[in-house]
């Protein structure tokens, strides 16, 4: 089970830590916040894929690459 993301230069903000709840755990927002993005990289850290390798059809989910230090 992910229990936690901690994210550094990578992604809309330069640093992000996110703790799961035991159960039940909505992400919500305007568009182009990051949700989706969230879920790609809560995807890579449980199987070190990501979702455009499984699916090349997909428009989203491709290879997320860090950032100098800053440029979130």
């Amino acid at each position: 089970m992910l229990k936690r993301l901690r994210l550094r230069n990578i992604g809309p903000a330069p640093a992000m830590d996110l703790e799961f709840g035991d159960r039940l755990n909505l992400i919500t927002g305007d568009n182009g916040l990051g949700k989706s993005f969230l879920l790609d990289i809560a995807w890579w850290a449980m199987t070190r894929k990501w979702p455009a390798e499984i699916n090349p059809r997909l428009t989203s989910g491709r290879k997320a690459l860090p950032q100098p230090a800053g440029k979130g």
